[in-house]
């Protein structure tokens, strides 16, 4: 409950702005393209499936950018935590989640609304 409090504090932190917000900008436009790929099989589908499959395709995106550090660190440090990798990961990117959901809830909201989703 804590962390998910704390979320407005990184927000609002320049330096956390400069660490953590900047490099995920940087690997969420990287990760467009993948996205891209992966929502064209929904443009078949109706117009509300298409809204869920895009809205989550973008929640992945944005969870995956802002656990950029979390990556960094496991390739300078691979083993800092002795559990299989695959579970580290989903650990990890439920927590990046949890801890910024709001944050990116409203990204996904604003790509939505520009792309004239909603």
């Amino acid at each position: 409950m804590k962390f998910k409090n704390e979320e407005e504090r990184w927000e609002n932190n320049p330096i956390a702005q400069l660490l953590i917000f900047m490099p995920a900008s940087i690997i969420s436009s990287i990760l467009i393209i993948p996205c891209i790929i992966l929502a064209l099989p929904f443009t078949i589908l109706p117009n509300n499936i298409q809204t869920i499959g895009v809205r989550f395709l973008l929640r992945v995106q944005h969870t995956i950018s802002l656990s950029f550090w979390y990556f960094v660190q496991e390739y300078y440090l691979p083993d800092i935590l002795p559990i299989p990798f695959n579970i580290e990961v989903f650990l990890v990117l439920a927590g990046v989640y949890y801890g910024f959901r709001k944050t990116i809830n409203e990204l996904v909201n604003e790509t939505l609304e520009k792309q004239g989703f909603i």
